[in-house]
């Protein structure tokens, strides 16, 4: 087996659907994939100077409702970044693995 498969195999086997709830959001769950370097490649082309968007752009591409169809649309990234309570969207995305914590950042909690 070469090493793109190996690489491939695995990708398919963490492929799963995942969930994460929002209790703040009246019991919204949210259904997503794990994002990818195409996710990321698209963000940081969406939003090259913009840390912030570029993670909001991450979470608006692997969100998806239940039945698999996509739970925002691109447009929806600013009113997210404008309206969401951040505390919220920051817990959401490094639950989804969009925005990881340093270790710093883990020991001041």
């Amino acid at each position: 087996m070469s090493a793109l498969d190996r690489i491939k195999a695995h990708t398919a086997q963490s492929a799963e659907r995942l969930f994460v709830d929002v209790p703040e959001w009246d019991g919204l769950r949210i259904f997503y994939r794990k994002t990818n370097l195409a996710d990321v490649a698209l963000a940081i082309k969406l939003a090259p100077d913009n840390p912030v968007r570029q993670n909001v752009e991450m979470f608006v591409s692997v969100a998806e409702e239940e039945g698999g169809e996509k739970m925002f649309k691109r447009i929806d990234t600013l009113e997210l970044m404008e309206r969401a309570d951040p505390a919220v969207m920051l817990r959401l995305m490094t639950e989804m693995g969009i925005v990881r914590q340093s270790s710093e950042d883990v020991e001041k909690n």
